[in-house]
């Protein structure tokens, strides 16, 4: 029964792109719009394969994809490392999280753009900055995401465990952190999406 709706929706899909290029196709091809503004299906391809074939401004496009994807997952990692552990503290601990919440309501909002000139001047247009810039994108979400987590476990849980004669480490371990750990993902999740967005600025 859940066939038939899965291939109406991929045959819909797929006729949406047809439609979509031919729509582009007959536009440019008319010149109806400057090629400067639209390019042709065909230019773009055209683009693809000289990129392929003499890379950008002497290194291989491959080469460029690989250094984007070092920076972004060095970024990442880094904000994992001190994300997780300070937003479960800063969830466990009101102390903690009037530490860091106000830096993460200042930091959060702002766009990428905005503190990346003021990065620039600190640290230069070196690999530095730019890691720096993902791992302030990627280290929002998931201290937010933590605190959420730790908030959100319900108060019995806690609760039997201490009637049990469980220590606070024992119930931050075996309470607290296995049921944070859907919204740590969660956050993990939507850190790589942004740093990914950040990762591709106009300006890199």
């Amino acid at each position: 029964m859940t066939i038939k709706p899965f291939k109406q929706k991929y045959w819909i899909s797929i006729i949406t792109v047809a439609v979509i290029l031919l729509v582009w196709s007959t536009i440019t091809y008319q010149h109806q719009v400057s090629q400067l503004i639209i390019p042709s299906p065909g230019q773009i391809w055209t683009c693809f394969v000289q990129l392929l074939q003499d890379g950008y401004k002497g290194t291989s496009l491959w080469g460029h994809m690989w250094a984007s994807l070092q920076r972004l997952f060095i970024a990442f990692g880094l904000a994992a490392v001190t994300a997780i552990p300070i937003g479960l503290l800063s969830g466990y601990s009101e102390k903690i999280r009037a530490v860091f919440e106000p830096i993460i309501a200042f930091i959060r909002p702002l766009p990428p753009l905005g503190y990346y000139t003021i990065i620039i001047l600190w640290m230069g247009t070196v690999n530095a900055s730019k890691i720096f810039l993902l791992f302030l994108g990627a280290f929002a979400p998931i201290f937010v995401s933590c605190v959420s987590g730790v908030t959100r476990v319900d108060p019995d849980y806690i609760n039997h465990a201490r009637t049990l004669g469980a220590n606070q480490w024992q119930i931050f371990a075996h309470v607290i952190l296995p049921a944070s750990l859907p919204e740590v993902f969660v956050g993990l999740r939507n850190a790589m999406s942004i740093a990914t967005q950040h990762q591709w600025l106009p300006k890199w």
